[in-house]
């Protein structure tokens, strides 16, 4: 219980910090989660449910920051939306881990973020709250994608027995997940 606590002081800390940076919550279902809520989690449909409703015009030329929890579907969020869209998709967390699960030097993030955020368009992945100041100003959208504890528990866990002992398809070569 504790370490959910510390959590959700955490994520709302976080989510005070995006709204300081102009990021936009749209409304969400909380509760638990009903027997429709099960199948579109199994067909993958739930994360689009979500967002029935909310309308957003992206184009070329522009650059959106998708932020959110670990397992609230950030990099599978993002690559629908670059498909779609046709802007390039950068997964921080490819970006920022070294083979072997190695951190690299703040100052050397920073650089990295900077370039990053540097290009003519992108769809940028990932929280790295570090590099923020950086990211956010620049960008014209800010998703923050926030979902009930269970359902992040839930992907997480599922995404670690996916890909255990393999590389995510969205994580820097060399580390597998654990």
């Amino acid at each position: 219980l504790l370490a959910i606590a510390d959590a959700q002081d955490r994520n709302a800390r976080v989510e005070k910090g995006l709204r300081r940076a102009g990021a936009v919550f749209p409304h969400h279902r909380r509760g638990t989660a009903g027997e429709d809520d099960a199948e579109r989690l199994a067909r993958g449909d739930l994360l689009v449910r979500a967002l029935q409703g909310i309308s957003v015009s992206i184009g070329p030329g522009e650059f959106v920051a998708i932020v959110g929890k670990s397992g609230s579907g950030k990099s599978t969020f993002s690559n629908r939306l670059g498909e779609r869209s046709g802007l390039p998709v950068v997964h921080l967390d490819r970006a920022y881990w070294q083979a072997g699960w190695v951190e690299p030097p703040a100052e050397e993030w920073r650089s990295t973020m900077t370039e990053l955020v540097g290009a003519e368009q992108w769809i940028m992945d990932g929280n790295y709250s570090s590099t923020w100041d950086i990211r956010l100003p620049r960008a014209e959208l800010i998703i923050y994608l926030q979902f009930p504890l269970w359902l992040l528990l839930w992907r997480a866990t599922t995404r670690s027995l996916k890909f255990r002992g393999r590389n995510r398809p969205d994580m820097a070569p060399g580390c597998p997940e654990q």
